[in-house]
């Protein structure tokens, strides 16, 4: 559990992507912030601490919608039994990102190997949004929260290209997808970032 006078004080901010590095940083300039890589592909920071995995997520509840806050309270790799986060963390989390009015759910989230994308989408019931770090963080940080946008749904698909982003930016046939990747993306990893920002700020006495 997190213990102090002010809340987040000692918990450093884990990214995958550059892009989500960037928002984090933009965004909470006096929390640590880490890329840790797609699938936690750069390791962890030491020494050990409680951690928020901040970033994108694709939606796999069928009421999210691209924009939407999920908190994780839990998170599992696919065939294992979720992982609770900590929960106040947690609470932490979804009382900042509905002080800024954002629609938020809380619940589990699937931690996978790749893009999940159409009818998979369909195969894990229960689980709010997928995402491919916030489980193997979890395996060696007991103390963790972690806040995820949904970019894509299944109404607003992503191609399962995207998983190496520089060759389907080449095909001509995933440029609409670019543009709306460019247009999107960006904003929601800094709404992900101020959920965490809101959850650092102290309440008013």
């Amino acid at each position: 559990m997190i213990h102090g006078a002010r809340p987040l004080e000692d918990v450093a901010v884990l990214t995958p992507t550059r892009l989500e590095t960037w928002a984090a940083r933009r965004r909470v300039p006096r929390v640590r912030v880490h890329r840790i890589g797609v699938q936690c592909s750069r390791g962890l920071p030491e020494p050990s601490g409680p951690v928020i995995v901040c970033g994108l997520a694709g939606g796999l509840d069928p009421s999210l919608r691209p924009g939407d806050v999920v908190i994780a309270d839990a998170a599992a790799l696919p065939g294992e039994d979720a992982v609770a986060t900590d929960p106040q963390l947690a609470d932490l989390l979804e009382q900042g990102a509905r002080s800024l009015g954002l629609r938020t759910a809380r619940g589990p989230v699937l931690t996978a190997p790749r893009l999940v994308t159409g009818p998979a989408r369909r195969q894990w019931p229960g689980f709010l949004a997928v995402d491919m770090e916030t489980a193997h963080v979890l395996q060696h940080r007991p103390v963790t929260g972690a806040v995820r946008v949904v970019l894509d749904t299944g109404a607003r698909e992503l191609s399962p290209d995207w998983e190496r982003p520089a060759l389907a930016g080449l095909r001509p046939r995933r440029w609409a997808e670019l543009l709306r990747l460019a247009r999107e993306a960006p904003g929601a990893a800094l709404l992900a970032a101020s959920v965490v920002r809101a959850a650092s700020t102290p309440p008013r006495s």
